[in-house]
């Protein structure tokens, strides 16, 4: 019994961390990034598509305050100074979803058994989202 709630739990956290990563099937990934600077202004928050997520290219995915997504090269020192100060301001990254759902996982699970459903640690999870 105790195996089948680990392995429903285990299913319930997969879910939840591909619904915050954005699930990033072919439809959710930029296919080119422009190097047109992007006004803080209208940035709500960003994420970052990776190539191990299935993506051809890495971009900074930034979303606006209507909602548009807009792709950037990752590098980029003007990608760089807004992700700080989005940061700053306190925007939600992916890394700052995945904390939180470890902390929460934490609270719920036997001490230690989380981290291992999620794959890696709380420390991890902190640098990602810096």
């Amino acid at each position: 019994m105790q195996k089948l709630q680990l392995l429903c739990l285990s299913l319930l956290v997969l879910g939840c961390v591909l619904d915050v990563h954005g699930g990033n099937n072919v439809l959710d990934c930029c296919l080119g990034t422009k190097n047109t600077p992007i006004p803080r202004r209208i940035v709500k928050e960003y994420r970052l598509q990776l190539l191990q997520d299935g993506c051809d290219i890495p971009a900074a995915v930034f979303t606006t305050t209507k909602g548009k997504r807009l792709c950037a090269p990752p590098q980029a020192p003007w990608v760089l100074r807004l992700q700080e100060m989005l940061d700053a301001r306190g925007h939600p990254s992916l890394g700052d979803h995945l904390v939180h759902m470890e902390e929460t996982l934490g609270r719920l699970l036997p001490q230690g058994s989380h981290s291992s459903l999620m794959g890696f640690s709380l420390a991890q999870a902190r640098h990602q989202g810096k």
